[in-house]
């Protein structure tokens, strides 16, 4: 028996050490994840040097350290982040969810469409993205499209799924003062005050049949603060990276910090003199789209302007491109626009497509129905209705009654029609859109 005890004490003493060490390698692996969404403050100060003694950490007031090794972090007071070095790159801890501001930058969401021929002005694609054109005597059409064409896994170190492709199909050669073309996010207030006053990064891949000199304005919701980024396309036809720092936003202006618009993020494509500066890299009194610089990307219908990879995030050193999967990215985009037709369906009457409608019993004759929305909505949105069977917004069913739309809220619609049968089924489908 006092064997049995001695063995087991000595096996005690000998797994205690592992154990001890386990359990403190847990520790600190959790509390590097937990580092990127607290302060800096003495407590983090007093671990990272902690950390450090055992070359796990690195503490820096803006810069990264000089001759890193795969894997190794380093938490920065300028942006209150903490970084792994990956490869060549450093990237933010991966807890740091949706540091990105702009929505569906990779391009994979298109609700509406993924297939856009002669857009009209103001008009949305993919989702969140808007195609738009600034004065009257414009001549430039484009068709709009979701492009399989994207930066290698080699070159990008990140697999991209999808790119915006817009495509000259007829031309502009002269731009007059106060036209402009350009595609616009518009970024909302409650999520645009996450970057407000404070340095911001732009990074994304290009690929444009014209080179040259290309301008990203960041705008404010009342037009009267503006900055202006430049970059470079320098081949033709060729995926390149850029990077545009912003400097912090002003408190003067008229800023909106809820469901309005809290910025716009403008990619010229053609601008004219009236919205265009000499000023880049910083806030200005009034509204401008591009630089003095800024190549005018309509001049031929060869020309095709491709993004992909659209990330801005606070601070000045670009990280990894956040890349969520496509339900996150889908219930994002939701918060705008969504519909009850299938996602490969584009809304659109007379479909002949049963998977989605709102089906409900008539009392009487009258059909009522509530729809819900599958996410919380921006604002009251928009109801339009469609005919799975007819070119009109009626109901489907015996007869068809017209659909029209009670009380409507953030979540859920009311949606009415008369001149029923009694105790048949009526269906209807129903686009809800709440872009800001």
């Amino acid at each position: 028996m006092r064997n049995k005890f001695k063995i087991a004490f000595i096996l005690v003493l000998y797994m205690l050490p592992i154990f001890l060490l386990g359990a403190v390698s847990t520790v600190i692996r959790n509390k590097a994840q937990l580092l990127s969404t607290i302060a800096y403050t003495d407590q983090v100060n007093t671990f990272g040097s902690f950390l450090q003694t055992f070359g796990l950490f690195k503490l820096t007031t803006s810069t990264a350290p000089g001759s890193p090794v795969d894997g190794q972090f380093y938490f920065s007071n300028v942006d209150g982040r903490l970084y792994r070095r990956y490869g060549s790159n450093w990237i933010t801890d991966p807890y740091a969810y949706q540091r990105n501001l702009i929505i569906n930058g990779e391009f994979i969401v298109g609700q509406r469409n993924t297939i856009f021929t002669s857009v009209a002005s103001a008009a949305y694609t993919l989702d969140r993205w808007q195609y738009n054109k600034v004065g009257s005597s414009l001549t430039m059409t484009h068709d709009v499209s979701q492009s399989s064409d994207v930066p290698t896994l080699a070159e990008s170190g990140t697999r991209f799924r999808n790119s915006l492709l817009i495509d000259c199909t007829a031309s502009d050669s002269t731009i007059s003062s106060d036209n402009a073309n350009e595609i616009i996010q518009k970024i909302e207030g409650y999520r645009w005050v996450l970057g407000d006053q404070k340095e911001l990064v732009l990074s994304f891949w290009c690929k444009h049949t014209k080179t040259g000199t290309y301008s990203v304005a960041i705008i404010n919701s009342a037009a009267n603060r503006s900055c202006i980024g430049t970059y470079t396309q320098t081949t033709t036809n060729t995926w390149e990276k850029k990077t545009i720092t912003f400097p912090a936003s002003p408190s003067a202006g008229s800023w909106n910090y809820d469901t309005g618009i809290g910025a716009y993020i403008v990619f010229a494509i053609a601008v004219g003199s009236t919205y265009t500066s000499s000023t880049t890299g910083s806030y200005i009194s009034s509204e401008i789209h591009a630089n003095n610089s800024q190549v005018n990307a309509c001049d031929s219908t060869s020309n095709n302007f491709m993004l992909t990879g659209v990330q801005l995030e606070v601070g000045t050193n670009p990280t990894e491109f956040e890349q969520l999967n496509f339900a996150q990215t889908l219930s994002q985009c939701q918060r705008y626009y969504c519909k009850s037709f299938s996602y490969v369906t584009p809304p659109a009457q007379n479909t002949g497509i049963s998977p989605g409608l709102e089906w409900t019993l008539a009392s009487g004759a009258n059909v009522n129905a509530t729809i819900s929305f599958p996410v919380e909505m921006v604002k009251v949105p928009t109801i339009t209705t469609y005919s799975r069977d007819a070119a009109t917004s009626n109901w489907t069913g015996t007869g068809t009654p017209a659909c029209s739309t009670g009380s409507i809220s953030t979540r859920r619609a009311e949606l009415y029609g008369s001149g029923a049968t009694d105790a048949a089924y009526y269906g209807v489908h129903w686009a809800a859109n709440a872009e800001i």
